[in-house]
Parts: C-alpha cells; structure tokens; sequence
C-alpha cells in the first residue's frame, strides 16, 4: 500500500474507556485512542429486519497504519458518521497496515 493513499482522518474511540467522577468514583467512559490518516473506502449496503423495523446499514473498509490498540469494541468517528468496527485484521501478519471492517447504522425516518 502507498501510505499517500492515507487521505482521510478518523477518529478512534474507546467505548469502554474508565475514568473518575466528581466523588472520585470509576465511570465507564468513551475515551479518545487517537486521531489517524485512513483509507475509508464504501463497499455496499443493505437492509435487515430488526424488531419489525427495516435497518439500512452502510459496510466500510478502512485501512490505517498498525497498532496494537486497536480492537473491535470501538468505533470510528469519521466525516461526522459513526462506524462501529466489527473485524481488525493486520494486512499480511507484517504489522504494517490494518484492515477495519466497519458498519454505519443509518437512521431511515
């Protein structure tokens, strides 16, 4: 991968991130893991049902340079759209680049 082709920031969050209330008591918390240059590219969407409810849900590939702390519990914030990561996969084992494969609930009202 050419790393110019990293054009877009996102941001990764840590759902169940912990932090400290007025009282001194341990919140959990959304914390931020840091802001990265990424790939973002669409690759199709589709409809389930859910509860009686058509869900439209839009499927992304992201690609971002390696870290270890990256799991599938967090989320990416990218263009003011929320995408919750469902896979991490390191690209080739080499711990160069990472694969994020990532779903956006789209609200349909």
């Amino acid at each position: 991968m050419n790393p110019g082709e990293l054009r877009q920031r996102v941001k990764i969050i840590d759902l169940y991130g912990y932090g400290f209330n007025e009282a001194g008591e341990k919140v959990q918390i959304p914390s931020t893991v840091g802001i990265v240059w990424a790939k973002v590219i669409p690759i199709r969407g589709r409809e389930y049902t859910e509860a009686k409810k058509i869900r439209p849900e839009l499927q992304y590939r992201v690609t971002v340079r390696y870290r270890k702390d990256i799991h599938p519990s967090m989320i990416l914030e990218w263009e003011g759209r929320v995408l919750k990561i469902e896979a991490v996969i390191d690209i080739a084992g080499r711990h160069t680049y990472m694969e994020l494969n990532c779903v956006e609930e789209v609200d349909s009202q």
